[in-house]
């Protein structure tokens, strides 16, 4: 009864040093994780190149591309999004007077929804000015933590690259603590999670460009303002399953509705 009692113990105690620890690691944790995500949706490319080409060089091609992706199109595109959105926080006193127009021709619905006649375009704009003034206060932090975000990614990049080198030696070591007899088990286990992260993360990244560029392009084409801002928020905002997908398109049909000749706009 006492050994039962203290195995109990133990076994509590253990737990409660291995969350502990998780949780003291877990900045380490992220970076390892999302090395790994690295890892898993290169590993096809790689392998198709490891065929014709020394491993350390079938590694180095993607990242090569992705350094050249990143700096040909994805800054480009990320700097007109940063003029666009300082180009709406500028322009938006002017929505918020089309916006309490747009209330007074549809009264009723002020009348169905009560909070919409309490909503005071002016007390809004005061309070969006006052969060815009503390978050340029706020510029240091914010500086500091994109720093910190751009130094975990690049760690992160670092360990996958090694992750790709050394995929099979880091795969034998971990099994080296299971007998022999499941290793083939755990063999096949951990290709099946590799290839299917990888095939996942691919998945969600090809339809978040797709989607985002589809709204992009769209908006423009329309002639609806921000259109990369815009194509931007709801690439991003697909990657939450489920809703995802339908609450990206709300910015963009609010901004339509605010224009002239919104109700075609936003049916467009």
């Amino acid at each position: 009864m006492v050994e039962a009692f203290k195995r109990k113990v133990y076994w509590l105690l253990g737990l409660m040093l291995l969350l502990t620890g998780l949780y003291l690691a877990r900045e380490a944790l992220v970076v390892v994780f999302t090395a790994f995500i690295f890892a898993s949706a290169l590993l096809p490319m790689v392998e198709k190149l490891d065929e014709k080409l020394p491993r350390w060089v079938a590694v180095l091609i993607p990242y090569g591309l992705l350094l050249i992706i990143s700096v040909g199109v994805v800054l480009p595109l990320a700097s007109i999004a940063f003029q666009q959105l300082q180009k709406f926080i500028s322009d938006l006193p002017g929505y918020m007077d089309i916006f309490k127009v747009w209330l007074g021709q549809w009264s009723f619905l002020s009348k169905r929804y009560p909070f919409l006649s309490q909503f005071n375009p002016e007390n809004a704009l005061q309070q969006f000015s006052l969060q815009n003034t503390l978050v340029f206060s706020g510029f240091t932090g914010i500086t500091l933590a994109i720093s910190q975000v751009g130094l975990d990614l690049l760690s992160a990049i670092i360990i996958s690259i090694f992750l790709l080198l050394d995929r099979e030696k880091i795969q034998r070591y971990f099994l080296r603590f299971r007998p022999t007899r499941d290793h083939a088990r755990l063999n096949e286990l951990i290709e099946h999670l590799i290839r299917s992260t990888g095939a996942f993360v691919t998945g969600q990244l090809l339809f978040m460009i797709s989607f985002g560029s589809l709204i992009a392009l769209g908006l423009y084409v329309i002639g609806l303002p921000f259109p990369v801002l815009l194509g931007a928020i709801t690439g991003i905002l697909t990657l939450i399953p489920i809703l995802g997908p339908n609450i990206a398109m709300i910015p963009a049909l609010v901004l339509a509705l605010l224009m002239p000749n919104g109700w075609l706009a936003a049916l467009w």
